[in-house]
């Protein structure tokens, strides 16, 4: 089995989600239920009067912010838990012997943390929407506001965070990219609490990143006559490449360290 194959890959794919299949379940009941009760409690459940829509849409604007914050974490963090289902001696043991080879075993769990973590995601907000609707019809007289149409104007009409020509939606999507394959790396260097260690260690690289980036640019003006400066026109290409490169060396490194998972861990990393 040295070479990736298509069948074998479904059947890997479909054995992961029968294993995650009751993560995904609490998951999506927790998201859909975080949603709709802050929908709820955004207005008084005991007051049983109808709410104007103008109300109604001011007083779920900051749960629909909440909503994109959590979001936003959810699919940054869901790559520490790539190997979390392999916590226990025979869950690794099940996992070396299938039939399938690393690559195939990798992309599956690479899908499951990320495609899978983003279906779910949406999916619940949807269902969270309905039934915010649903129950604020009830208690206030049939009045109701879809938080969705709220966030469909605060990200494509209003702010239009999400328009290809907007600088921002380049940096936020290229930033999530190097997130995600960093915490990848994270899920798969640390045995337990990998979202917790890895957002540790990528405070304490970004803060050393930083105390270097102020000393070298010290050194530069106080040194020597040479002057720093950044090409107009290029910063978000420039940024653009530089998170899909590090993203795609975390994700090698983390394929580097599966290919050596072990049956028994006897350190504190899975090397």
């Amino acid at each position: 089995m040295k070479h990736f194959d298509i069948k074998r890959f479904t059947q890997t794919f479909c054995r992961l989600m029968l294993i995650r299949q009751r993560m995904y379940i609490r998951f999506f009941i927790g998201l859909t239920l975080c949603c709709s009760l802050m929908s709820i409690f955004s207005f008084n459940p005991f007051d049983l009067e109808a709410v104007s829509a103008d109300s109604m849409a001011v007083r779920l604007f900051p749960v629909s912010s909440f909503i994109i914050f959590v979001l936003m974490s959810i699919l940054v963090l869901a790559g520490a838990f790539i190997i979390s289902d392999l916590k226990h001696k025979q869950d690794r043991i099940g996992e070396l012997v299938l039939p399938a080879t690393n690559l195939e075993k990798f992309t599956a769990r690479i899908l499951g943390s990320s495609v899978v973590i983003i279906a779910v995601s949406f999916a619940a907000i949807v269902v969270g929407d309905l039934l915010q609707q649903g129950v604020n019809m009830l208690l206030h007289e049939g009045s109701h506001m879809s938080y969705l149409k709220i966030l469909y104007k605060m990200l494509f009409r209003e702010e239009r965070i999400f328009d290809n020509e907007n600088a921002t939606f380049s940096t936020l999507f290229y930033s999530y990219i190097a997130s995600y394959g960093f915490y990848v790396l994270g899920g798969v260097f640390f045995r337990k609490n990998a979202w917790i260690l890895t957002t540790i260690a990528g405070f304490v690289l970004s803060i050393g990143s930083i105390l270097l980036f102020i000393a070298y640019t010290y050194l530069i003006y106080t040194k020597t006559d040479y002057v720093v400066y950044m090409p107009e026109g290029v910063t978000t290409d420039y940024y653009g490449f530089l998170c899909i490169g590090f993203s795609l060396i975390c994700i090698a490194l983390a394929y580097r360290i599966f290919v050596r998972l072990q049956a028994v861990n006897n350190k504190w990393v899975n090397l």
